[in-house]
């Protein structure tokens, strides 16, 4: 079938919703389904996609506050008139995510006339914007014929503002790309102890507790390093957080290639996710399980749902460096454990493996077209 998939995040920039896109396009692609992207670019340039994936540009997008995060988005005339040339290209099924998020996903919704199916992606305690906007929108998301959310905490979320049934259609994750996977090279010692950070460095996404635990870790565990993947405005403050004598056991990756990522994993004997809530899944999470590395994580909504039963780490109050590096510290003195915990890993992200997802997506586009028939 002709799939239109459509995000109101800039493709070119690093986020769980243009991953979970682009994931999702490469897979439908792979099983024979003519697929296009609508999103806008930070570059100006539309973003590549995998093969046989077109992409249409929603305009240039700049960075706007939300849930206490930044979201790279196009709201004006170009993402408008790029959304009425996007769904006049025929699709058969439009598959809009977030599309409550003004730009070219709340702009789709109010333009498609063929069957649309809507994901919603983020959770936050209350949201100001939606609350004064709700009924507007609540009347153009009527339009939607299925909606599903990534997790129970998205669907509680959405369903707050916009009643409605929601199914469950998780984040996905290619196993088979993240074990077994070659060790990095060039980042130090190999055998000292190795904690990684994957994530936006700013408040939401915890990284100075990160930092904070790591400090306290290495006190006790002198050759321990921090891996650190990612960029934002947070790195210059908690870097200066560190002693200069630690500095050097610091490493500071930047942005990285979804090719190379899996190898930070590999690379790592812990896992550190120290967020401080505003999460509705936890892709990283399942990358780590999937990569067979143990986890350290805040407890909050998202990542409880992830991790809980599987066997695959820790939770630990958000907020609370001692505790992260507490966590993390019984995991570095005891190897059994940290073996048994990458095993379940491994095993409990199979349920997040995309080959296994695209079916479930598959069904609900099918779902829609027969009740429009």
């Amino acid at each position: 079938m002709r799939v239109g998939l459509v995000c109101p995040y800039a493709l070119d920039a690093p986020g769980g919703v243009q991953n979970h896109v682009l994931n999702l396009s490469a897979q439908l692609a792979r099983l024979g389904h003519e697929v296009g992207i609508l999103a806008p670019s930070l570059s100006g340039e539309p973003a590549l996609a995998g093969d046989g994936v077109a992409v249409w540009r929603a305009g240039r997008a700049v960075r706007v506050p939300y849930n206490r995060s930044v979201a790279p988005i196009s709201a004006g005339p170009a993402a408008w008139r790029a959304a009425g040339r996007f769904v006049a290209q025929g699709f058969e099924v439009v598959h809009v995510h977030e599309p409550a998020v003004p730009g070219a996903s709340l702009y789709t919704t109010a333009r498609c006339r063929v069957p649309m199916v809507g994901t919603f992606h983020a959770t936050a305690e209350r949201s100001r914007l939606v609350s004064i906007a709700g009924p507007i929108i609540r009347r153009t998301l009527a339009r939607l014929a299925a909606r599903t959310a990534v997790s129970r905490p998205a669907a509680s979320f959405a369903a707050t503002y916009f009643p409605g049934e929601y199914s469950i259609l998780p984040n996905g994750v290619d196993p088979a790309l993240f074990s077994p996977a070659p060790r990095l090279s060039g980042t130090g010692d190999a055998d000292a102890p190795t904690l990684l950070f994957i994530g936006r460095l700013e408040p939401r996404k915890g990284f100075e507790y990160a930092v904070r635990a790591w400090v306290l870790v290495k006190k006790r565990r002198p050759r321990a390093r921090l891996v650190v993947v990612g960029e934002g405005a947070e790195r210059q403050r908690c870097v200066e957080m560190v002693p200069p004598e630690m500095r050097g056991d610091l490493v500071l990756a930047g942005t990285v290639s979804a090719d190379s990522l899996p190898s930070y994993y590999q690379s790592a004997d812990v896992f550190m996710a120290p967020s401080l809530g505003g999460e509705s899944f936890g892709i990283v999470l399942a990358e780590a399980m999937a990569a067979g590395i143990p986890v350290v994580a805040s407890e909050v909504s998202g990542y409880h749902d992830v991790l809980s039963g599987t066997g695959a780490g820790i939770l630990v109050p958000p907020g609370d460096a001692e505790a992260l590096a507490a966590g993390v510290e019984s995991l570095l003195a005891d190897e059994a454990t940290r073996k048994g915990m990458g095993k379940a890993g491994r095993e409990a992200a199979r349920r997040y493996s995309w080959e296994t997802l695209v079916e479930g997506v598959l069904e609900i586009y099918q779902r829609v077209l027969r009740a429009e028939d």
